[in-house]
């Protein structure tokens, strides 16, 4: 007779990553059309087993990490931090199931030389994102193909 662990699925898990290091071209401001550096907090809030059996059974951070350091600072020029944060919780909610709600910040670092730095914090659940693409359709058909 083998032993197993049992999974236990009803438990919620934080993901935290803090200050991830990339860079983006945001901003309204003619040298903010090129990429500036940026860094980006993230706490995920997911359904996980208590005691997890291996990886598969956890949330993987390393895509989000992978995309926001390799593709994430070749997104088009967007005026505004408020759409960035919005396709980074695009992407993330549409890596895992699992993942209830989602609280990332974002900031400029150079944005002003008295200031360490300037940014937006936002949070909000997968319910509330799915509702926001539908009642909100802004453009969401070319935010998802340049996540993709």
């Amino acid at each position: 007779m083998s032993k197993q662990k049992l999974l236990f699925v009803d438990d919620d898990v934080r993901i935290i990553m803090d200050n991830i290091s990339t860079s983006s071209m945001v901003g309204i401001w003619k040298h903010e059309l090129n990429p500036q550096p940026i860094l980006i907090d993230i706490d995920i809030l997911a359904s996980a087993p208590v005691s997890p059996n291996g990886i598969d059974d956890c949330i993987d951070y390393d895509p989000i990490c992978h995309w926001l350091t390799n593709q994430f600072p070749h997104l088009p020029h967007t005026e505004l931090l408020e759409v960035r944060i919005l396709e980074i919780f695009d992407y993330v909610f549409s890596l895992d199931k699992r993942i209830k709600s989602i609280s990332i910040s974002i900031f400029k670092t150079k944005a002003f030389s008295n200031v360490q730095r300037v940014g937006i914090s936002k949070s909000m659940s997968l319910e509330t994102f799915k509702k926001m693409k539908v009642d909100n359709p802004i453009h969401w058909h070319e935010i998802d193909s340049m996540i993709a």
